[in-house]
């Protein structure tokens, strides 16, 4: 059973970071959820789901124009919010094609300004995270230079 106590270690030294981004990884099922909402419990800390970060407009503007629409509107989302941290749930929808664009760099660049906690289906083998998305286990690999940024969720034995 992963203890809050262990997560919350880690985000302290993810706080001495230039990017204040925390990847909480794991399969589908394996907790990731119930985990992110109690930590919202922290004070000043806020919960979303990733596709309410998006809105509708993304689709009001031709399609060339959907990743800069996308991109705005989820800095604009999570500034918004306003909170000491924002924790994103479901973050897969993000990398939807019809967005069109690379979320990790987007929220990795957010993190400096705005601290994130991020709830990605998916493995770390220690040095890539790997994505779930629609059944596909590798839809998206990420390369992770310091691993103090994921925080995995491993099945018990």
């Amino acid at each position: 059973m992963t203890l809050m106590s262990d997560v919350m270690k880690q985000w302290k030294q993810v706080m001495e970071k230039e990017s204040k981004i925390l990847f909480i990884v794991g399969e589908p099922g394996s907790g990731k959820s119930e985990l992110l909402r109690r930590m919202e419990f922290q004070s000043g800390w806020k919960y979303t789901e990733a596709k309410e970060l998006l809105g509708n407009s993304v689709f009001e503007v031709n399609r060339e124009h959907r990743p800069d629409q996308a991109r705005q509107n989820l800095m604009e989302s999570v500034a918004y919010l306003d909170a000491k941290v924002t924790i994103i749930d479901n973050v897969g929808i993000l990398f939807a094609p019809i967005y069109n664009i690379n979320p990790v760099d987007i929220l990795v660049h957010m993190s400096q300004d705005h601290p994130l906690v991020v709830g990605w289906a998916g493995h770390f083998d220690g040095n890539q995270l790997s994505l779930d998305y629609n059944g596909n286990e590798n839809f998206v690999q990420y390369p992770v230079s310091d691993p103090i940024h994921v925080f995995s969720l491993q099945e018990e034995n």
